[in-house]
């Protein structure tokens, strides 16, 4: 965390020693992470030996739902699947979340639905990144499901333990995945006051593909990409694995 701070304060003071026409805004733009005018697919797994499951995720745009100020927020849908040769794995829903992004609030969790709680929508949402943002950068969220949050740009990480300079990542995996393919993944740390809430905890983001990785409160191990399809107006168009799980 030191040398990501400290790598923003150095990108900040060059920007600075500049003249003023020479000044350009650093960051990334966290819209390329979290997209949902697009369908997209995906299947989670985990590293974990016991665990006798994997994720399906979906996000139709055309699945919509209402907030209190009249807005709308996309629905990605989370269900439990048992791996093959398991019969009984307690398959079934997981959860929802309710997310949005704008160029003023940024990217958005304005709400869930679980088995336990129901449907919840956020008065104030969960502000999971701003438009813009770079390493060391943070935004806080208050009043949300009784909780205050703390979003902090953590790094930008390949696969394994390096992250996108070359560094090592100390104790924490990168954007790892199982599906082939090289990408570079935003690692958001969210943090709950009071600690706990299901929602903080890590996660991970590529540019087209949304949130490809997670490790929250209740995780027992990191859920990591093993399949992921994009599609529009209902075809797929697109996947990063074809091997059916």
């Amino acid at each position: 965390m030191k040398r990501a701070l400290a790598l923003t304060l150095l990108m900040t003071m060059t920007g600075l020693a500049g003249c003023p026409q020479d000044f350009r805004p650093v960051g990334f733009n966290m819209s390329d992470f979290f997209q949902f005018a697009n369908g997209r697919t995906w299947v989670y797994s985990t590293l974990t030996a016991d665990v006798d499951y994997v994720i399906d995720a979906t996000m139709d745009p055309a699945i919509q739902v209402e907030l209190e100020n009249g807005d709308t927020a996309t629905v990605i849908h989370y269900e439990k699947r048992c791996i093959d040769g398991v019969e009984e794995c307690g398959a079934g829903f997981l959860f929802d979340l309710y997310m949005s992004e704008d160029a003023v609030q940024g990217v958005m969790v304005n709400g869930y639905e679980t088995p336990e709680k129901g449907k919840v929508v956020f008065t104030n949402p969960l502000r999971l990144a701003k438009s813009k943002m770079s390493r060391g950068d943070d935004i806080v969220s208050t009043e949300v499901d009784g909780h205050t949050f703390t979003t902090t740009f953590f790094d930008m990480e390949k696969d394994g333990t390096i992250d996108v300079d070359g560094e090592p990542i100390d104790e924490i995996l990168g954007c790892d995945q199982d599906v082939g393919v090289e990408w570079e993944c935003v690692h958001l740390v969210v943090e709950s006051d009071p600690p706990g809430h299901w929602l903080a905890g890590d996660w991970w983001a590529s540019p087209g593909w949304g949130l490809v990785a997670w490790k929250r409160t209740d995780d027992v191990d990191k859920w990591r990409t093993i399949d992921a399809r994009v599609y529009e107006g209902g075809g797929d168009t697109g996947s990063t694995d074809d091997t059916d799980q």
